[in-house]
């Protein structure tokens, strides 16, 4: 009888394998290209330049109707990106003006059902911020947290939350559920 020759496997790589194909980057490239936006934005304009490009406020835009946001909120989401990811934050009365000039469909945003009871389930993940050298990863991570509470029946979002990486997930489930209530009778969470 032979014996059959024992396949090592390097489970180090194996397991990192799945976890490098669900990692979301975000892409910085997109952030590299604004001074030349702004440069075409700004090319003929007489008046006050345009400090922020268009493909921000209209990223902002579709934030605040997806996610019902008010102005003040926006800003302190547009702040918060900023800090997280360096890039400038416009106040929100550059919000209102520069959003309120774009065509955004209003169909986007999350319309409770009159009357249903709903439930929602909560959960979150990490964005990394910048595709760094594996040696500098290891140092210091920077990642930004989503934190979500989604209507499991329409898969409309209902609440939204951005933090940094220290943040627990399970202090945010209370403010997530308290503001899907704000929008919809919630019958039961799930997280």
């Amino acid at each position: 009888m032979t014996r059959e020759k024992r396949v090592e496997t390097d489970w180090r790589e194996h397991n990192e394998r799945p976890v490098q194909r669900g990692e979301i980057l975000l892409a910085v490239e997109g952030l590299q290209g604004w001074q030349e936006e702004l440069q075409e934005m700004n090319q003929g304009k007489n008046r006050r330049p345009f400090r922020y490009p268009r493909s921000l406020i209209l990223f902002l835009g579709t934030l605040r109707v997806v996610f019902s946001l008010p102005y003040r909120q926006l800003e302190g989401l547009a702040r918060g990106l900023g800090r997280l990811i360096s890039i400038p934050a416009p106040d929100y009365s550059t919000l209102s003006l520069r959003i309120s000039k774009l065509e955004l469909d209003p169909d986007l945003g999350y319309e409770p059902r009159e009357g249903e009871e709903v439930v929602i389930a909560v959960d979150g993940t990490g964005i990394k911020v910048a595709n760094r050298a594996e040696w500098m990863r290891k140092e210091r991570e920077d990642y930004i947290k989503i934190h979500v509470a989604v209507d499991i029946k329409t898969k409309q979002v209902g609440s939204l939350e951005v933090s940094d990486e220290r943040t627990d997930g399970r202090k945010k489930l209370k403010s997530l559920v308290r503001e899907a209530k704000r929008k919809a009778r919630v019958k039961k969470v799930l997280g």
